[in-house]
């Protein structure tokens, strides 16, 4: 069960990982979370268990109204999280393109 699983003895966590905010792209700081700690040598429903402190108070408090046992595995976490965090402000870069000559 995700929420259960230890926290190993020699656990450090990463320090590169900013708490997500809700003002980036999802999908893009999960997957980044997800290989930070895979490449520490962690499993999935550690990953899925530890999520809750690398968020900004309002995301968080947006995971702790979810239904619970509502995320059982990485996939589930990755659907409502990106589900909920679609409308991310994009860099004005982003929508205008390469540049025009």
């Amino acid at each position: 069960m995700i929420w259960v699983a230890p926290y190993p003895k020699w656990f450090r966590p990463p320090s590169h990982i900013s708490k997500y905010a809700g003002d980036t792209n999802p999908d893009h700081w999960l997957e980044d979370y997800h290989l930070a700690f895979r490449a520490r040598g962690f499993d999935d429903d550690f990953i899925v268990q530890y999520l809750p402190l690398l968020l900004s108070s309002s995301t968080r408090a947006w995971l702790k109204q979810l239904e619970p046992r509502s995320i059982r595995c990485r996939g589930d976490l990755r659907f409502v999280f990106v589900g909920h965090f679609p409308g991310y402000v994009h860099s004005a870069r982003e929508h205008m393109g390469p540049p025009q000559l």
